[in-house]
C-alpha cells in the first residue's frame, strides 16, 4: 500500500507540474480552437443523447440500426475532430465551414433515418448555427443556415414522412433558423468586440503598469543620487566651512604670536639673569624655576601657534606609511610604556606608495598617537594599519580609550579646542594635523564610540607615474607586520 501510494503521489506531483503548462498553451491557442474544444464536450453529449433515446422513439428496426450506424460515425467524428484534427491540424477549422458541412450532412441522415421531414431531429440543425456563429461569427452562421435549408429541402423532398411540407411551413422552419442564425452571430460578434476591447484595455493597463514600474524605478534612483550628493554637498559645505574658519583664526594666531613672542623672549632672558646673579641659595629660585618652565611651555604653544598659520607647502617625496610609522612609534613608545599602552602596527601585503612631507606626515600620526596615549589613562591598546582602498591609502589609528562623546565630535578639529584635562593640551594638534592632511589633498576622519574607543582614518592618494601607473615603493619600504609593545 506504501509503495502504490508514493507511486500515485509522484504521479500528481507530475500531473501538477503538467497542468499549468497545458493551460499556457490553451492560452496561447487561437480563439476559435478554444471554442472548438469546449464544443467538442457538446457533440459528446448529443451522441450520447441520441444514442439513449434511440429505442424509445417508436422506429422500426431498420430505421433503429441505421440510427446506430450514423451515431457510431458521429462518435468516430467527434473522436477524430478532438484528438486529430484540433491538435495537429488546427487550421483545417478556420471558417468552420468543414465542421458546419460534416454536421449538417449528420443531422440531415438521422432526420431522413427517424422520419424524414417531420423527425424531431430538425431541431438539431439549431445546434449547428448557433456553435457556427459563437466559433466563427456572424458570417459563418449564415453558411451554416444555408447548408442547413439545402439539406433538409433535399430530405424533405426525398422522404416527406407524414406528409409532404407545405411551402409556408418550410418557410417558417427556415425563417426561424436563419433568426436564430442572425441572433446568435450578432451575439458573438457583440462578446468578440467585448473580448478585443477588454484586450486592448488589459495591454494598455499593462503598459501603464510598465511605465509606472519604470517610472518608480528611476525615481528611486534620481532620490538615492539627490541623497549621495546631498550628502556630498554636507561633507563640501563642512570642509569648506572648517577650512574658512582655519584661515581666519590662522591669520590671527599668527599675528598674536608675533606679538606674544617678543615678550616671551624678554621674560625668559630676564629669568636666566636673575638665576645666575642669585646663586644656588637665592630664595627666589623656585619661583623663578616656575616662571621659566611656564615662559618655555609659552613659548611652545606660541611655536604650535606658528606652525598652525603658517601652513608650509609640502615637499613631497615618495614613501610608503610604514616607514613613517616604523620611524614614529620610537618617538612614542616612552609615553606608552608610562601609561601602559601597547601599540601595534600592521600593514596589508603589496606596495602602497605615497607622496608625502614625510616630516609633517610623522607629525600628524605623532598628534594622533599622543592623542590615543592620552585618552588610555588606565592602559589599553593602540592599532596602526595601513591599507589600499581603490586609488587611495589608508592609516588607520585606533585606540580603546574613552572615547569621545557626539557633542564634542564635530569640533575636534577646531583650533585650541581640547578635552584634556588641566593644561595638558594646546587643542592645536588635531588642527594642524587638519591642514597638513588636506594640502596632501588627504581626509581625515572620526569614527567614536564613549567607552569603547575611538579610530581616525587618514586617506591619502596613491603615488602615480606620468603615466598614471601606480609608483613602485621606494628602496627599503617593506609591507611586513611588525608589533610594537610598550608596558
Amino acid at each position: 500500500m506504501t509503495i502504490l501510494n508514493v507511486h500515485l503521489g509522484g504521479k500528481l506531483r507530475l500531473m501538477r507540474r503538467r497542468l499549468p503548462r497545458w493551460r499556457s498553451v490553451q492560452r496561447d491557442e487561437p480563439h476559435f480552437v478554444r471554442v472548438e474544444r469546449k464544443i467538442v464536450q457538446v457533440r459528446w453529449l448529443t451522441v450520447f443523447f441520441v444514442a439513449l433515446a434511440a429505442p424509445f422513439a417508436g422506429l422500426t428496426p431498420a430505421a433503429l440500426l441505421g440510427t446506430y450506424a450514423l451515431v457510431l460515425a458521429g462518435a468516430i467524428y467527434t473522436f477524430m475532430l478532438q484528438f486529430a484534427i484540433i491538435e495537429r491540424h488546427p487550421e483545417w477549422l478556420a471558417g468552420g465551414y468543414l465542421t458546419s458541412l460534416v454536421e449538417a450532412i449528420l443531422i440531415s441522415l438521422i432526420a431522413f433515418t427517424t422520419g424524414g421531414a417531420g423527425s424531431i431531429m430538425f431541431l438539431a440543425y439549431f445546434l449547428i448555427v448557433v456553435a457556427a456563429a459563437v466559433r466563427y461569427g456572424f458570417r459563418s452562421s449564415f453558411v451554416a443556415v444555408g447548408l442547413s435549408m439545402v439539406l433538409y429541402s433535399i430530405v424533405a423532398a426525398l422522404y416527406p414522412g407524414g406528409g409532404p411540407l407545405g411551402i409556408g411551413e418550410l418557410l417558417l422552419r427556415f425563417g426561424f433558423l436563419a433568426m436564430t442564425g442572425m441572433l446568435a452571430g450578432f451575439l458573438a460578434q457583440e462578446a468578440h468586440q467585448s473580448r478585443v476591447a477588454l484586450a486592448k484595455e488589459l495591454e494598455h493597463t499593462r503598459e501603464l503598469h510598465r511605465e509606472s514600474t519604470a517610472l518608480a524605478q528611476e525615481n528611486a534612483r534620481l532620490y538615492s543620487e539627490l541623497q549621495e550628493r546631498l550628502k556630498e554637498l554636507e561633507r563640501t559645505h563642512h570642509q569648506l566651512v572648517q577650512a574658512a574658519k582655519l584661515a581666519a583664526i590662522g591669520e590671527l594666531a599668527a599675528n598674536v604670536a608675533h606679538e606674544i613672542n617678543n615678550p616671551l623672549t624678554a621674560v625668559l632672558t630676564n629669568t636666566e639673569l636673575l638665576v645666575e646673579d642669585g646663586g644656588p641659595e637665592d630664595p627666589r629660585k623656585s619661583e623663578l624655576q616656575t616662571i621659566r618652565e611656564e615662559a618655555l611651555r609659552a613659548r611652545g604653544i606660541v611655536r604650535n601657534l606658528l606652525d598652525f598659520a603658517r601652513q608650509t607647502p609640502p615637499a613631497l617625496e615618495l614613501t610608503e606609511p610604514v616607514i613613517i610609522i616604523k620611524s614614529v612609534i620610537p618617538l612614542v613608545q616612552t609615553r606608552a610604556a608610562l601609561a601602559e599602552v601597547e601599540i601595534r602596527h600592521s600593514a596589508e601585503a603589496g606596495p602602497l606608495p605615497i607622496m608625502v612631507d614625510i616630516n609633517q606626515m610623522k607629525q600628524v600620526f605623532i598628534n594622533l598617537l599622543t592623542n590615543a596615549i592620552d585618552a588610555m589613562p588606565h592602559g589599553g591598546t593602540v592599532s596602526v594599519t595601513e591599507r589600499r582602498q581603490g586609488n587611495r591609502v589608508e592609516i588607520i589609528v585606533s585606540d580603546t580609550g574613552t572615547g569621545i562623546v557626539p557633542e564634542h565630535r564635530d569640533r575636534i578639529f577646531e583650533p585650541f579646542f581640547t578635552t584634556k584635562p588641566g593644561v595638558t593640551g594646546t587643542g592645536l594638534g588635531l588642527s594642524v594635523s587638519y591642514g597638513i592632511v588636506q594640502r596632501h589633498h588627504g581626509t581625515i576622519t572620526v569614527a567614536s564610540t564613549p567607552g569603547l574607543g575611538t579610530t581616525f582614518v587618514v586617506s591619502l592618494p596613491v603615488a602615480r607615474q606620468s603615466d598614471g601607473r601606480p609608483s613602485s615603493s621606494p628602496p627599503g619600504a617593506s609591507a611586513a607586520t611588525i608589533r610594537g609593545v610598550s608596558k
